[in-house]
């Protein structure tokens, strides 16, 4: 493993992935430069700078201006479309201006896309960084990441910049400061408030190894080059069980996904009348019913030493995070 870099910038070091990756890279004895907009959760250390800006160019000049490498994780998630732009504004043009502003101080970039970038399908055949990206029929999000994720790519290949991808399947875990959407439905299951799970699954990692393996790729990560942090595909069902036997609630009922979708407007009055399950849209739930079951990170494994926990240790050390904290998350962010 390369010698990590003395100091680095994050990008959207206030979300669930990047508070992560300052909190490992402090761990390394880095220095960190935390970008964040709005919201900053309560951490300091003395090798650690919180720099308020929005993703434009000047703005991520003052966050990279001491910094000897950049992780690109500040992007807009929504499982609501896009009606604003801002998802697109977020994750594309903020792409754009992280590209222009490690091309000019000459500085490595990680770039943090998503496996819902990709084509889940053909299912019988494994995951891998092969697949292609999706079109404009995709999803909001997922099309955003797969525009952005050409962007870094093309640039990577033009020599404009020293550039590496890594592609996290659905990140979830602690530290979790704000409530990502698939950590809190976790908790949605542990604690019974959902009355009903869908059919389907998705492939789930700790998101501290994947805040590991964007570190790790920032120093070992080949130019242009992707990498995918999967962790383990479980069912829904599957994830229930489980969550029982570790004192959660009893698991509830399946219901077949395709069932949900039919009936969907009727699932979603139902869920903002208990406020629960936001995640019950059409685009959240294609996202379990295409959830690819065997995602491979062989080639992370061998270049950036990635190794991802076992999904019981990630449930265990999440529900102690959850009874240790005074003011868990306790809905669902708005998109």
């Amino acid at each position: 493993m390369t010698t990590p870099l003395e100091s680095i910038a994050v990008t959207g070091a206030s979300g669930h992935l990047g508070t992560a990756i300052a909190l490992q890279a402090l761990d390394r004895g880095m220095t960190v430069y935390a970008g964040y907009s709005s919201f900053k959760p309560d951490i300091t250390h003395p090798r650690l700078t919180w720099v308020q800006g929005d993703l434009t160019v000047d703005a991520i000049k003052r966050l990279c201006r001491n910094a000897r490498g950049l992780i690109h994780a500040a992007a807009r998630i929504s499982v609501h479309g896009d009606k604003d732009g801002r998802v697109v504004k977020t994750n594309v043009e903020g792409t754009r201006a992280v590209l222009e502003v490690c091309s000019a101080l000459d500085i490595p970039l990680v770039h943090v896309s998503s496996a819902g970038a990709v084509r889940e399908h053909p299912r019988d055949q494994p995951m891998d960084e092969t697949r292609p990206l999706k079109g404009a029929e995709a999803p909001a999000y997922d099309y955003s990441k797969a525009v952005s994720e050409q962007l870094v790519s093309d640039a990577a290949k033009k020599g404009e910049v020293h550039a590496s991808i890594v592609r996290p399947s659905g990140i979830f875990g602690q530290p979790d400061y704000r409530g990502s959407i698939i950590t809190i439905m976790v908790r949605e299951i542990y604690e019974g408030r959902l009355p009903a799970l869908i059919t389907g699954g998705y492939d789930l990692v700790d998101v501290r190894d994947v805040a590991l393996g964007a570190l790790n790729a920032l120093t070992d990560g080949r130019n242009g080059e992707v990498y995918m942090l999967s962790g383990r595909y479980i069912t829904l069902k599957e994830l229930a069980r489980k969550l029982e036997s570790m004192g959660g609630a009893k698991a509830p009922i399946c219901i077949p996904i395709s069932l949900v979708m039919a009936l969907l407007p009727l699932v979603r009055l139902y869920t903002k009348a208990t406020g629960s399950g936001d995640s019950f849209t059409r685009e959240g739930l294609t996202i379990f019913r295409d959830g690819h079951p065997n995602m491979v990170s062989d080639k992370a494994r061998a270049e950036l030493g990635y190794h991802p926990r076992p999904l019981e240790d990630s449930l265990n050390d999440l529900i102690t995070w959850w009874r240790q904290a005074e003011s868990p998350p306790a809905k669902m962010p708005a998109s």
